[in-house]
């Protein structure tokens, strides 16, 4: 019996769908427990607000005194404490949060919180999110047309408890800025100034990449030069090229002055 010749594509193709399916678990459980610290902070607030009776004041310097131990974490804004309180607040069951809204991006549960006024509405937005994988933009235009009265299903509907590994939501968290931080990664993985230098013998693939260094950058400008990165990170080559020699005298201008 001959032997069958080695088909080197499917054998990539398999190995690229492993890799990407492993980046995004590894993508969905680091989501997971962010949001959990999250609902766990907001929880000990809540409880300390009872106890002690704690006002703005001790959340404005809670959040100070965070990111001072903590400057790479982007997370620790004083509204940011208050969303986790109003997270937790929203949501005082800890296994509907690991279950439901800790699948979700912080982002997609900060939308929940904002637009919808019922726990009943939030369960069944998280779980249609999940099961449908929207993104964030998709999320906020289902809820602006009140999707639940036009489909008029139950939560339990919902057969879906992970996001599919293809679907835009699980592409959303490999880009989400707030597990980059989580990890100690926002400068160095999301640093937006990259410019492709082409190899004349390469046709198809850049050969290598100038990353511009600002690990001294304000946050608000690193704020604003990875906002801008991630709108032009899914258009084309030269988009990206055209960004990246924008913002490269402005990072490194920046890094002398400092």
């Amino acid at each position: 019996m001959l032997e069958q010749p080695f088909d080197y594509t499917t054998f990539l193709t398999d190995l690229k769908t492993q890799i990407s399916a492993s980046r995004t678990k590894a993508a969905l459980a680091v989501n997971r427990e962010l949001i959990l610290l999250y609902w766990s902070i907001g929880k000990r607030i809540l409880e300390q607000q009872k106890r002690q009776g704690w006002g703005a004041k001790v959340i404005e310097q809670l959040a100070k005194d965070l990111r001072l131990e903590f400057p790479d974490m982007q997370g620790f804004s004083r509204t940011n404490l208050l969303y986790m309180r109003a997270f937790a607040d929203a949501y005082p069951n800890a296994e509907f949060v690991q279950q439901v809204v800790g699948q979700l991006p912080w982002g997609q549960n900060l939308r929940l919180l904002d637009k919808l006024d019922s726990f009943e509405l939030r369960e069944w937005y998280a779980k249609a999110c999940i099961q449908n994988g929207w993104s964030r933009p998709i999320l906020e235009a289902q809820i602006e047309t009140k999707l639940h009265q036009r489909q008029g299903a139950a939560v339990n509907n919902f057969a879906r408890t992970l996001p599919a590994l293809q679907s835009e939501l699980a592409s959303q968290m490999l880009k989400d800025p707030y597990i980059f931080d989580f990890l100690s990664l926002g400068q160095e993985a999301t640093m937006p100034v990259r410019c492709v230098l082409w190899s004349r013998s390469s046709r198809a693939r850049p050969r290598a990449w100038f990353v511009g260094a600002h690990q001294s950058l304000s946050a608000r400008v690193r704020g604003w030069i990875r906002a801008g990165w991630q709108s032009v990170s899914s258009r084309g080559k030269w988009q990206r090229l055209l960004f990246g020699f924008a913002v490269l005298p402005l990072s490194f201008a920046l890094l002398c002055g400092d």
